[in-house]
């Protein structure tokens, strides 16, 4: 008694392994069919027997590569095969014939495809079946191609970036070595109080694109009967000062970003020219937003070189969009 208890323990546990790897024997039950899934990439697939085109589906498994999935049908019942990847969604309709095995195979890549074939005899194996659900599949392609127009745009924006930062680290090596070939460029803000600017400078040949930051700044001109504002300037100042100082590269275009959150946002590009040192000022009020830049090499003899005055300073309501100087234009923040 105990061996056939034994017995039919261990005859459990293959039951069991079995279905739950979905694994079957290399050929079809007499009395049914057979697919096996497969992929050279990571896949999912889907199985429905409804009379309704692209409704009923029910998981038949997730595949990888060599890594295959079997599980019985009913013949003569028409069945829909959905096989979804990284790369493409795929609909194929089929009616499985008693005794037949068969091969759904995804491909990824891309040209991405989904492969149906009768593989009853491996010599010689045919292709049946045919597409269905095209409107599901078009919307996923649609989809897929604007995620991938997404992420290569990411990358192009990251790519700009690091280009910036590698021209960046060139220049500060270079005006370490010769300091005489920087221009100077004075950062300041003018307007409420309590108001903190901050900025972003440019080289890159794009309008409103490669920015980065340089630092904030607040007012300094605060008198201490504007109490409490006073203090609460003060206190800013301790974090953040009242300028700031880049030294950049003569003669390359440069685009010097201005902005108060909910209130301005300005580009005001330039060429600084070698030899020479500037000073911005950002200025925000109640009514209007300016960005001017100011040749001061003679300090006494302030020569005004590039300004920009907002359109809009209810910026909180555009969207996160701000105003470029150049192209008269509403761009996406940086």
């Amino acid at each position: 008694m105990r061996t056939i208890c034994l017995a039919l323990t261990l005859t459990l546990i293959v039951l069991v392994a079995g279905c739950a790897t979905g694994q079957d024997s290399s050929e079809a039950p007499a009395d049914g069919a057979k697919i096996t899934f497969t992929s050279n990439a990571e896949a999912a697939f889907w199985t429905s027997t409804s009379d309704k085109e692209c409704a009923g589906f029910h998981g038949a498994g997730r595949v990888k590569d060599n890594e295959p999935r079997t599980m019985a049908v009913q013949p003569g019942v028409p069945i829909q095969v959905r096989g979804q990847g990284n790369s493409g969604l795929f609909f194929t309709s089929f009616v499985p014939e008693k005794g037949h095995s068969y091969q759904v195979n995804f491909v990824s890549g891309d040209s991405p495809s989904q492969n149906v074939t009768d593989v009853t005899d491996p010599a010689h194996p045919v292709a049946v079946g045919s597409p269905v659900c095209q409107q599901q599949t078009k919307a996923y392609d649609q989809k897929l191609g604007e995620k991938k127009e997404a992420e290569m745009e990411k990358q192009k924006k990251k790519k700009e970036v690091e280009m910036e930062k590698q021209k960046e680290a060139a220049w500060e090596k270079h005006v370490a070595e010769n300091p005489a070939d920087g221009v100077k460029i004075t950062l300041t803000s003018s307007g409420f109080s309590s108001g903190i600017v901050a900025f972003w400078i440019s080289t890159s040949d794009t309008a409103g694109t490669g920015f980065r930051w340089v630092g904030n700044v607040v007012v300094g001109n605060v008198s201490v009967l504007d109490t409490p504002d006073f203090l609460v300037n003060k206190l800013l100042q301790i974090f953040w000062g009242t300028s700031r100082t880049v030294v950049v590269q003569p003669g390359v275009p440069i685009q010097i970003r201005g902005y108060v959150s909910c209130g301005s946002s300005v580009v005001t590009p330039f060429v600084p020219e070698k030899g020479h040192t500037y000073q911005v000022t950002h200025s925000y009020g109640n009514e209007d937003f300016t960005q001017n830049v100011m040749d001061i090499t003679v300090p006494d003899h302030p020569v005004s070189v590039a300004y920009n005055a907002e359109v809009d300073r209810h910026l909180c309501n555009t969207d996160g969009l701000y105003y470029h100087g150049t192209t008269k234009g509403w761009l996406p923040h940086p």
